[in-house]
């Protein structure tokens, strides 16, 4: 039996709001667990973790990116997408606007 070469692929669904991929790393342990793959670290289950994700911020109703804090290190996790995604730049920008204001914030204290 052979598949049918000529026939079109299903369109991706692009109504979910999350993907899968903010799913699986919104548990503060696996992000713990990635860091510890990703960096070659060694953080404990105990070791303090603050998930910064923009929140109720969407762009054509699509979240496909998280950030967080470990160890006083900013890190943005980005879905890998297969086809343009104009949200990408825009989220990217607003966390960078959202880091610089914390560290002013966090001098004028």
């Amino acid at each position: 039996m052979t598949a049918d070469i000529n026939s079109e692929a299903p369109d991706a669904n692009r109504e979910h709001k999350n993907s899968v991929f903010t799913m699986l790393f919104d548990d503060k342990a696996v992000l713990l667990e990635l860091s510890n793959a990703l960096f070659g670290t060694h953080y404990g289950a105990d070791t303090p973790i603050e998930v910064t994700t923009l929140k109720n911020v969407l762009f054509k109703g699509r979240v496909n990116d998280l950030s967080f804090v470990l160890d006083n290190r900013l890190i943005v996790l980005v879905e890998h997408q297969s086809t343009i995604n104009d949200n990408m730049p825009y989220r990217m920008l607003l966390y960078i606007a959202d880091t610089y204001s914390q560290l002013y914030q966090n001098r004028i204290q």
